[in-house]
């Protein structure tokens, strides 16, 4: 995630509470477009959903960290690197669960973008690096292949995306984790805006300790 990032930007306040309403562990975790379309089609539903081996420290959660995704996950705690709306909202709140759903279309977002630009580099790579296709005396081929610049554009594609896509991956993960135990807690996503609770307690439908006016 982003410093300082206001989260996914949702085209309208209506696309993004029928997001949190309707997000499941299990389904897709892609956003819609207004015409329906699918947000970050890139990459498929199946894979972006978390699977049990990221969740819950599983094995690829620990991979993830030996090839160092945690130690740049830590560095990038120290700026704030995640969404307001949920470093500003209460733990076990509905207004963090709503703040963990809305943030996970944004691990997907940086997630697809260094996916992307990761694959046009590593196409690059190759593309400067070789291997060419060479003629030597007498008619032989040879491959020519500059090994020192392959290398160096591995370990730069490794720093500028496979590491941050583990990091997007981790903190999908932990977001998964926190959804669900808040869900396990049985703590909502629904908020119920004052304006409509005070006209139901005009109406008598809400008494004033915040339950069902009895009959």
């Amino acid at each position: 995630m982003v410093c300082g990032s206001e989260g996914w930007d949702f085209e309208s306040d209506e696309q993004r509470e029928r997001y949190i309403v309707n997000f499941s562990l299990v389904s897709d975790p892609r956003p819609t477009s207004s015409t329906g379309g699918i947000h970050f089609g890139l990459l498929p539903g199946w894979y972006i959903r978390p699977c049990k081996c990221e969740r819950e420290g599983g094995a690829l959660c620990r991979l993830y960290i030996v090839f160092g995704a945690g130690v740049l996950r830590s560095f990038l705690k120290r700026f704030d690197c995640y969404p307001r709306p949920i470093r500003g909202t209460k733990s076990g709140s509905v207004q963090r669960q709503r703040a963990l759903i809305g943030a996970v279309p944004v691990t997907i977002a940086y997630e697809v973008g260094h996916t992307t630009v990761g694959t046009i580099h590593l196409i690059a790579a190759f593309a400067i690096s070789g291997p060419y296709l060479g003629y030597v005396g007498e008619g032989k081929a040879k491959v020519f292949l500059s090994w020192p610049l392959l290398v160096l554009n591995m370990v730069v594609i490794l720093g500028l995306h496979v590491l941050p896509i583990m990091v997007q991956r981790l903190n999908r993960s932990q977001l998964y984790d926190s959804i669900e135990k808040n869900e396990a807690e049985g703590i909502g996503r629904i908020l119920v805006e004052s304006s409509d609770l005070e006209a139901q307690t005009n109406s008598g439908i809400v008494n004033s300790e915040g339950g069902k006016s009895k009959k």
